[in-house]
């Protein structure tokens, strides 16, 4: 305020652009600088002072790495042209010129999913370049034709540095990386795509960044020689500031910096950095070390402005620094002869400001060399590449050359899938297949809206054809009206109401509403039937009631079109009725204006279908682009699967290493008394293989069945499939899963192999209790209803009380009134569906024949081949015993099925010590038991109070496995436990 200032030069304004911004798009808000904010307040202080000009900026990169930076730069310099066009806030903005997208992205910090919001394109994009065009003065290298040096080749030069064998295996391991995480099969604070991008980025520059062997010197090396050779070719170059003599060279390098020497072992070999490496290289190809420095050791702007008087006269030859520290502000460009990259950063603007330190007004050189160094098969060409589309799309935008409407936003600084697997695997068909197949789907999605398109304009033309002759009809009708209308206007008015004649508008209007109010519905179908009322203008008054929404009268004067209007009940119990009679008066004083409508309404339908016959039948514009699409799209994928095809032969069977024991192998498989009949899926379009491959994939997929508790060669291949996603977490395994059905007829057709099954030894254990009975026959024998019939996989669901750990073996039976009764099925316990029932899977190729259609809620019945410790026999039974104490409590319990399992519960726990009058009155003092199964309501609250540690669950899921193969029948079935289920806390 006392300094006079009236006008503000800013240079290098893009270090403003964090301008706080509220918006309602997650994620767009900034919080703002307090650099940005505090220019932002002197500003509209200036404007406030002295008018709309007050400031100037300078900067080479106004829009660094989105379109949406010009919202910014508008704000600073000309709010008034936001202010008119009524686009003060962003969100305004942004709807006006951008296209917000929310998708699920990860994290920064890589360790969530998030949904985040983000500008997928810009449109109107003409509008957007005028209103910027007016306070952006863009003047480029071309049209300032300043003194700057030459560029040797008008372009840079591209270094191409041979990929060693380590940096292959490497990008392959990546390539097996991005598979996992595009799958989902490691959580995503372990590997995203964003860490593999950064390995990516920092193998291509030296693999010692990630504490792995080079195995020899790559980019490094080349840079030092072409570094160590320009220094030599130059070493005698006089320049006119200085008396000694040689040039500078520029070296930028992001990673491996000096100061990355505390971060994480995990991304750097602790004490290597490249700018040491380089040094060394450099010195030992004869430059002399006093005359390589780091930007990185100036500790503040003193002694970088030092080191800068160093480069320009003479004492550094080789400067070594990042962009973000040898940047912006840098002014070394005297004797700077070249400028290499050892890395691509992600933005256009850092490319500019690192370039702008050589090709720039004051450098004494008339040729300079800007040398780019990329090591082969790794993402450093894609991402030049990348970085060269977006700084040309940038330069379109600053000179205004664009000709679309919508443009594809800029701001990505991470790689797709697609992405890193082509520079991954060094295949670009890969990349190509995943940008032929996005640009197919746009166009598949076209070809649908043309369809539709052209079924509207059937549709549009198809109801012109009914509508034109009806509104003829009308206009007719209209006409015909006017014709035989009666004025009723001032005196002349004259109404008749049931034969009544009225000449007093006020008479007229309550004889009419009393009329009106007689015209009541009788029952449902009093509706929709038309009394005649009244008679105005020479036309019947009709009133139909009508209970649309709430019951009303329908008014229209017969024979007039577009005459009818509604009148609530409510409104006949006005005082001033007069409104009704003036409604009727003003339809028919309106006749001109209504037969002018429908003539407009006759014209616009005309229109409308004439537009419809011109469009419809036009084919769709894309054909030719969607069949080369599809064409290239399915040559790539033949291609691709040909390669694959071809690597499958020459590397072998595959080696596994799930991290699990299996030996389940396709000797086993053919040793299956029977194998799973075909799900129904076509599985045919697969390529060969051979049957070593077979034999080791049966084993992978072995090793991945419920951690082998349901053998291979008892699973249906859906569920070899389920459970292949479920470790792999990708939908691509189902080959894995045909492989597997087909091990078996591999492994037949090799006669070497042998039938019978594997040694114990070589069996892998179960994890279900291998005591529990699967063959026992129920009390009193098998029935002919026992049958059984062959099947793949029978999932049944059941009433039980019990929620038995996953993976539980089962034999269910029926429970009547003198016990267990006939088998249901036995399985696998592998779901719980609702609060009572378990579902128990049985991939064992046995199904009952006879139909269940209910029952009893103690049917889970694990059989034992031994009777629990402290367990009743059968000739002890507790429910006498506990009886007449339970009764005291509430009679219902002995009465409910459930009654003998609680029973059974109850002498366990006697057995242990516990005085069960007391918990009995524990559990029931203050909580009476419910009207449905009290019995396991009261089990369920003595499990909570004393656990049932003797429980036949509870040994059978403490059991060890037995290892051993069954190969004796298995022992007769003891005395089943009265208590079939363990009551556990409620859930």
């Amino acid at each position: 305020e006392e300094t006079g200032i009236d006008y503000l030069m800013v240079d290098e304004a893009h270090a403003y652009k964090n301008l706080r911004t509220v918006s309602n798009i997650q994620g767009v808000g900034i919080e703002g600088s307090q650099r940005a904010s505090d220019l932002d307040m002197k500003l509209d202080y200036l404007r406030e002072r002295h008018g709309g000009r007050v400031a100037t900026f300078a900067t080479a990169t106004p829009i660094a790495n989105s379109v949406s930076e010009a919202f910014t730069m508008q704000r600073f310099l000309r709010p008034d042209l936001l202010d008119a066009a009524g686009l003060t806030d962003f969100d305004t903005w942004a709807a006006t010129f951008g296209e917000v997208t929310t998708d699920l992205e990860l994290a920064p910090d890589g360790s969530r999913f998030r949904m985040q919001s983000r500008f997928a394109k810009f449109r109107n994009v003409p509008e957007l370049l005028r209103m910027w065009h007016v306070s952006a003065d863009i003047k480029t290298a071309e049209d300032l034709q300043l003194p700057t040096p030459a560029l040797r080749g008008g372009h840079a030069e591209t270094v191409v540095v041979p990929a060693t064998e380590e940096l292959t295996a490497f990008m392959g391991e990546l390539s097996a990386r991005a598979d996992k995480v595009q799958s989902r099969a490691v959580p995503p604070e372990e590997d995203n795509m964003l860490k593999i991008a950064t390995h990516g980025r920092m193998a291509a520059l030296d693999l010692r960044l990630l504490g792995r062997d080079p195995g020899q010197d790559a980019k490094l090396a080349a840079a030092a020689t072409r570094i160590a050779g320009i220094h030599h070719a130059n070493a005698d170059h006089a320049y006119p500031d200085s008396d000694i003599a040689g040039s500078l060279q520029i070296v930028f390098c992001d990673l491996g910096t000096p100061s990355a020497r505390s971060r994480s072992a995990s991304f750097l070999s602790a004490g290597w950095n490249a700018y040491d490496e380089l040094k060394q290289l450099l010195v030992e190809r004869g430059v002399p070390a006093e005359k390589i420095r780091y930007v990185h050791e100036a500790r503040n702007d003193k002694e970088k402005g030092e080191m800068f008087a160093a480069a320009r006269n003479g004492r550094i030859s080789v400067l070594l620094g990042s962009t973000e520290k040898m940047g912006v502000g840098t002014n070394v460009q005297a004797r700077a002869i070249a400028l290499h990259h050892l890395d691509c950063p992600w933005r256009p603007a850092d490319i500019a400001q690192r370039e702008g330190r050589l090709l720039r007004q004051g450098n004494l050189n008339p040729e300079v060399e800007v040398i780019r160094y990329v090591s082969e098969g790794s993402f450093d060409a894609y991402l030049w590449q990348t970085v060269e589309r977006k700084a040309r799309f940038i330069g379109q935008v600053m000179r205004g050359r664009l000709d679309v409407r919508e443009i594809e936003d800029i701001g990505d600084t991470a790689l797709s899938y697609s992405e890193v697997k082509a520079l991954a695997t060094g295949d670009p068909r890969i990349l190509e297949k995943a940008r032929i197949d996005a640009e197919l789907t746009r166009l598949e999605r076209l070809e649908r809206s043309h369809g539709r398109n052209q079924r509207v304009l059937s549709g549009t033309i198809s109801k012109a054809e009914t509508d034109l002759p009806k509104l003829a009809a009308e206009r007719q009708a209209v006409e015909d009206s006017i014709t035989r209308r009666i004025d009723t206007s001032g005196d002349r008015f004259s109404m008749s109401v049931n034969g009544t004649r009225w000449s007093s508008r006020a008479d007229a209007a309550i004889a009419l509403r009393n009329a009106l109010a007689a015209v009541h519905p009788v029952g449902e179908r009093g509706y929709d039937k038309p009394v005649r009322v009244a008679t105005v203008a020479g036309f019947d008054v009709i009133a139909t009631p009508r209970r649309y929404l709430e019951p009303h009268l329908n008014l229209e004067l017969d024979g007039v079109p577009r005459s009818s209007f509604s009148v609530a009940y409510d409104e006949l119990r006005s005082d001033r009725p007069l409104g009704i009679v003036v409604k009727l008066e003003n339809r028919a004083a309106d006749l001109e204006r209504t037969r002018d409508r429908i003539q407009a309404s006759e014209h616009d339908v005309a229109a409308e279908a004439d537009r419809a016959r011109s469009d419809y039948g036009q084919p769709f514009a894309h054909t030719v682009a969607l069949a080369d699409a599809r064409a290239r799209s399915a040559q790539l994928t033949s291609e691709l699967a040909e390669r694959d095809r071809d690597r499958r032969t020459a590397d072998g069977p595959p080696a596994t290493d799930h991290g699990r024991a299996s030996t389940q192998t396709a000797d086993s498989l053919e040793a299956s008394p029977t194998y799973p009949k075909s799900s129904g899926r076509d599985w045919t379009a697969q390529p060969p293989r051979s049957p070593d491959e077979h034999a080791q994939m049966a084993r992978d997929t072995a090793a991945c069945t419920f951690t082998a508790r349901v053998p291979i060669q008892q699973m249906d291949r859906p569920s070899i499939e389920r459970e292949l996603r479920h470790v792999h977490n990708d939908s691509t395994h189902y080959t894995t899963a045909h492989a597997a059905r087909d091990a078996l007829t591999a492994a037949r057709a090799r006669p070497e192999t042998p039938t019978a099954h594997p040694e114990p030894a070589e069996q892998t254990p179960r994890t279900a209790n291998p005591a529990t009975a699967m063959e026992l026959a129920p009390p009193g024998g098998w029935t002919d209803a026992d049958r059984v019939q062959p099947t793949s996989r029978d999932t049944s669901s059941y009433l039980s009380a019990q929620r038995y750990p996953l993976g539980t073996e089962l034999t269910v039976y029926a429970v009547g009134e003198d016990g267990p009764g006939r088998r249901l099925g036995r399985g696998v316990v592998v779901d719980y569906p609702g609060p009572h029932h378990v579902t128990v899977e049985s991939p064992f190729g046995t199904k009952r024949v006879a139909a269940i259609s209910h029952v009893s809620l103690a049917d889970a019945s694990p059989v034992e081949t031994k009777p629990p410790a402290q367990a009743p026999t059968a000739g002890e039974t507790p429910a006498p015993k506990w009886a007449a104490l339970c009764d005291a409590v509430d009679e219902r319990i002995t009465a409910d099925p459930h009654w003998p399992a609680l029973a059974a519960q109850l002498e366990r726990a006697a057995a242990a010590g516990t005085d069960i009058g007391a918990v009995l009155h524990q559990v029931t003092a203050d909580n009476a038991l419910p009207d449905d199964h009290p019995a396991r309501s009261l089990a369920y609250r003595v499990a909570d109070v004393v656990p049932d540690l003797h429980s036949p669950a509870r040994m059978r899921t403490d059991a060890e496995p037995d290892p051993a193969p069954r190969t004796a029948p298995p022992p007769p079935p003891p005395s089943l436990d009265p208590d079939p289920y363990r009551p556990g806390p409620r859930r």
